[in-house]
Parts: structure tokens; sequence; C-alpha cells
């Protein structure tokens, strides 16, 4: 499934306003409740909202480091596309990672399996895009 971008800037606006939303929802909800007075519910939207916001953080870092390397005015859509990509892989990446972290399930063979899986499946996507 490709993601048709018209308007990189203006998606990058939106992409740099997601994140800020998520950070501070994220952050408020971190200093002013605890897990076990909200609930299961609260706890998996919370760790949503985590979800979406790294991966804009992510989207965003890449996207700017792309543009950075001075491509040219036609690969922006494709910088951009791409860079959301990257960006969902490695927010669920750190999400999943923090989710295993608080369960205490997390070792270092999960850290290096779902890296290496994180590997994969972004060589596959590269593979599929050329």
């Amino acid at each position: 499934m490709r993601v048709a971008i018209t308007q990189p800037r203006v998606t990058a606006g939106g992409l740099g306003l997601l994140a800020l939303g998520c950070t501070v929802v994220v952050l408020a909800t971190m200093f002013l409740t605890n897990p076990t007075a909200v609930g299961p519910f609260t706890v998996t939207g919370w760790f949503l909202l985590l979800f979406v916001g790294a991966s804009s953080w992510f989207a965003l870092a890449l996207y700017g480091a792309a543009l950075s390397r001075g491509s040219e005015q036609f690969k922006h859509r494709r910088e951009l596309s791409t860079a959301v990509r990257r960006g969902l892989l490695l927010g669920g990446w750190v999400t999943a990672l923090l989710a295993l972290s608080s369960l205490g399930q997390l070792g270092l063979r999960d850290v290096l399996l779902s890296g290496l899986l994180l590997a994969l499946v972004e060589l596959y996507a590269r593979g599929r895009q050329r």
C-alpha cells in the first residue's frame, strides 16, 4: 500500500503538530496520573499516543536529515514517504520495547531480535521501492 503525498510541506507541518500534541498529552499523563489509578484502557491509549508521537518525531527528524542532504525538488515526496515509513518502524520499535519493559518481559534477546526484524522489514521495503 502506497501513500500519496501531494503537499510535502503541509504534511510535514501536520506531522509536527501531531508530534507536539502527542508529546504534550503523554508528558501530562506521566506527571498527573499513574498506571494503577487509570486502568488498562487508558494505559493502552497512552501507548498508542506514545507510538504516534514517537513515529511523528522520528519521521520529522528523518525528513529533515534528507532535506539537509540537498535532495532535488521532485524527490521531496518520496523522501517524506520514506521518512514516514521509517518513522513508523522506529516509533513502533521504541513503543514495543517500552511496553515489554513495563511488563517486565524485556531482555537483551528481545531487543536484538526485534531490531533484526526491523532491519529486515526496512530492507524489504527498500527492495519494493526500487
